[in-house]
């Protein structure tokens, strides 16, 4: 027996991302910005994210360097739950597929705001 659930409508996605980064040559760092928009139209889900990246470039010789990373980050994730209507397809062995009408989830109903807070410790090294 196989059930697939299938949703309904059209589905578009709009994502935007922008970065940018500073870099203080002099000062062995830099400053980084990420910010990304993310939509799927037919579950009414939005995802908005904004890290600010804080790099520290430490030399250990001519041509090999240590990058320290510290980012902070804040985001949110929204679903509108009463967007998600299912249809349900019954396929059992030997059978033709049969399908149900459409099925509204109680559960899904709600909608729901997540926010994130996000930090980060990283290292990385480079040898050239």
């Amino acid at each position: 027996m196989t059930v697939n659930l299938i949703g309904e409508g059209a589905s578009y996605i709009d994502n935007k991302y922008l970065y940018g980064n500073f870099a203080f040559e002099d000062m062995n760092f830099s400053i980084g910005l990420d910010v990304n928009s993310f939509s799927l139209t037919n579950l009414g889900l939005t995802e908005n994210n904004i890290d600010l990246s804080y790099i520290y470039k430490i030399p250990i010789n001519f041509d090999t360097y240590i990058l320290g990373a510290l980012t902070l980050g804040i985001g949110s994730d929204n679903i509108d739950r009463g967007a998600l209507i299912f249809k349900i397809k019954l396929t059992l062995p030997s059978e033709q597929s049969q399908e149900f009408p459409e099925i509204h989830w109680p559960i899904f109903l709600q909608q729901q705001t997540t926010l994130i807070l996000v930090l980060q410790l990283l290292f990385t090294m480079k040898d050239f």
